[in-house]
């Protein structure tokens, strides 16, 4: 008995010792080991470690803006790995349905999700308030249900299976473009990747733009109010996820109609407070 207790004993510190160790880093020594690892991270069902593979690039310069964004990094991470396991429970459950979605979007019979929102969304912001409304126009809601249809159902396919179609080509010193059979992704705005300082490449988010650069936080409170928004996302994602393996959700269709039901109000309630505090008057100047 003795001698089973400390086998049990010591196999149970070295199980720990093992598990608490970090993961080993990607390697991204080059644009394409960078490319080969994110596609290795979603086919592993390590979505979440793609944030590992993108440079922190917060609005301000400071330790502490750096530590700021890494720390929501973090939560992006979970949020990656929630659509994940959302990913496979939907192709558990409709596995016909979403065969029939991949074959019509090879055809370019799906709508982007980008595109679609910029037909069915009208967002404006003024007096501290985001205000979304997408119409009622029946085409433009069905366009936008189908695209975030396949953004939930199937988020991570083109990079899981299109490795053969990436490549990147020099823009700049230590810069080079993303691209997707030989054409930029993106355009005219571009996605590029980058050598970093430490060593190794990583994809840059377009923090730069204006009109990204407006709505990034520079505030702590900002910071805060970000971290509600992805962690708000994170719970729809794992609510959607449950509701799809118990059944509630009975189609594709019924998926996207369920995202928007859960997240309207939270999400709305969290982009008003991020309104409120960008009108504040307690921003930095924008870099």
């Amino acid at each position: 008995m003795f001698v089973s207790s400390v086998v049990l004993i010591v196999a149970v510190g070295a199980w720990f010792v093992i598990a608490s160790r970090p993961p080993r880093p990607y390697p991204n020594a080059s644009p394409d080991e960078m490319l080969d690892s994110m596609v290795k991270a979603v086919q592993r069902r390590r979505a979440g470690r793609l944030v590992e593979l993108i440079e922190v690039a917060p609005p301000g310069d400071t330790q502490t803006d750096r530590e700021r964004m890494a720390d929501l990094y973090l939560v992006l991470g979970r949020v990656l790995d929630s659509a994940q396991r959302l990913a496979d429970t939907t192709a558990d459950r409709f596995p016909a349905e979403l065969e029939a979605f991949r074959a019509a979007a090879e055809r370019g019979e799906t709508p982007s999700l980008l595109g679609a929102m910029a037909k069915s969304a009208a967002g404006r912001r003024g007096g501290g308030q985001f205000e979304f409304g997408f119409g009622a126009d029946p085409e433009k809601q069905h366009a936008f249900s189908r695209a975030l249809s396949g953004l939930l159902a199937d988020p991570y396919r083109k990079l899981a299976e299109g490795r053969d179609h990436l490549s990147t080509t020099p823009v700049g010193e230590d810069t080079e473009a993303l691209l997707w059979d030989g054409r930029p992704i993106m355009p005219p705005i571009g996605v590029l990747v980058r050598r970093q300082p430490e060593g190794g490449w990583k994809v840059v988010p377009p923090t730069a733009l204006p009109g990204v650069s407006r709505f990034l936080p520079r505030t702590e409170s900002e910071y805060a109010i970000w971290g509600s928004l992805l962690v708000t996302l994170e719970n729809v994602l794992i609510d959607l996820e449950k509701d799809v393996r118990e059944g509630r959700v009975k189609s594709l269709d019924e998926l996207s109609d369920r995202a928007v039901e859960k997240a309207v109000v939270p999400l709305g309630m969290v982009m008003v407070a991020y309104g409120r505090a960008m009108d504040a008057g307690e921003r930095d100047p924008e870099p």
